[in-house]
């Protein structure tokens, strides 16, 4: 299951959302407190939510390492990519970035790896190189 397409689709089908949420059918999600944390945040601004999972290889983006050292850290990276499983939640204003740049980042991942292989993933390089 690719997650750029799935994002892409939601959007498409609900461009006045706020937020989108990516998880899987066994994902317990506590909707009131989901929203309570997603309340004090402005949806216009760039926002990839999740459980972060850095572990094994470094993937290499097209804007660097998914991985980092956290005494580097800056806005632009997230710490690894947010687990799928886990589900993710991505603000409007990211979304619109990612997508405004049509399917460039798909193109340019799928080459590399199959999206079921690492959807996760390539969400994650996605996003960091929005």
């Amino acid at each position: 299951l690719d997650l750029t397409l799935v994002l892409l689709k939601l959007v498409q089908q609900f461009p006045d959302k706020m937020w989108y949420v990516l998880a899987h059918d066994d994902t317990y999600i506590s909707l009131p407190s989901l929203l309570c944390e997603l309340a004090a945040n402005d949806p216009s601004k760039a926002y990839y939510v999740g459980s972060t999972h850095c572990r094994g290889k470094n993937v290499s983006c097209r804007g660097g390492g998914i991985k980092f050292d956290p005494q580097s850290f800056s806005s632009k990276v997230y710490g690894g990519w947010n687990n799928g499983g886990a589900g993710v939640v991505i603000s409007k204003g990211l979304a619109m970035k990612m997508l405004s740049e049509g399917n460039s980042c798909l193109k340019h991942y799928s080459n590399i790896w199959k999206a079921s292989d690492g959807a996760d993933v390539l969400l994650g390089c996605c996003v960091l190189d929005t």
